[in-house]
């Protein structure tokens, strides 16, 4: 049982770490965080080198990083007004790609904090045999859990759309494949973690039933 519980505190672990890189997606132009991205637009023109969408605002491409980006913005909507495009299908959802996109970071924001939260429950948890923080612990990286995959799942709709559209429309664009590997790893290790503790939670209540039931047996044998 605390070989499962070791097992669930390095994957919430994991997945806080892996969470919190991708929420500071674009909040400064250092390394490792200048590599990363949501999507991208290259251009084929000498005068720019095209734009980056990040969590904070967009970037231009210089040496393949991000570059002279725009001032912080948190929770920095997709704005599709930064690339002039034919497909009118972009300006029509422009308010509904903002908000996807808006709601999709918040989530993830959300369940890093919910993930922190339940760090050090699992950790004393894992320490002292305590049944109720393993049960606030389990309920918390639950939700944590859903939150993430819901945003993971917004931020991967919109950006593999309008990715899909600028393409469509003869633009060099992709989604930003690290970003989307970091995001959707911290979402499986958050369910392995679910799934560990679940099995955690099980095993002592299984044992604290075989204890309960041994004791009712010594109880009523020692009374006749």
């Amino acid at each position: 049982m605390r070989g499962l519980l070791f097992l669930s505190l390095f994957t919430t672990f994991a997945a806080f770490v892996l969470l919190l890189f991708v929420v500071l997606v674009g909040i400064n132009e250092k390394a490792p965080l200048n590599e990363l991205y949501w999507s991208q637009v290259k251009s084929t023109s000498a005068s720019t080198s095209g734009v980056r969408w990040t969590n904070y605002g967009t970037c231009s491409i210089t040496d393949n990083k991000n570059s002279g980006c725009t001032d912080n913005k948190f929770a920095f909507a997709y704005d599709t007004s930064y690339i002039n495009v034919s497909d009118s299908s972009l300006d029509d959802k422009k308010k509904t790609i903002k908000g996807i996109s808006k709601a999709g970071f918040i989530l993830l924001l959300v369940g890093l904090i919910l993930s922190a939260v339940s760090l050090p429950c699992v950790f004393v948890t894992f320490i002292l045999p305590i049944s109720f923080l393993l049960s606030v612990s389990h309920f918390f990286v639950i939700v944590s859990f859903l939150l993430s995959i819901v945003g993971a799942a917004l931020e991967t709709y919109v950006h593999v759309y309008t990715v899909k559209r600028y393409n469509a429309d003869g633009l060099s664009a992709e989604i930003g494949k690290n970003v989307f590997g970091i995001v959707w790893g911290s979402v499986a290790a958050l369910l392995i973690s679910v799934i560990l503790i679940a099995h955690t939670e099980t095993q002592k209540r299984r044992k604290h039933a075989v204890v309960h039931e041994s004791a009712s047996e010594k109880y009523y044998s020692d009374s006749d």
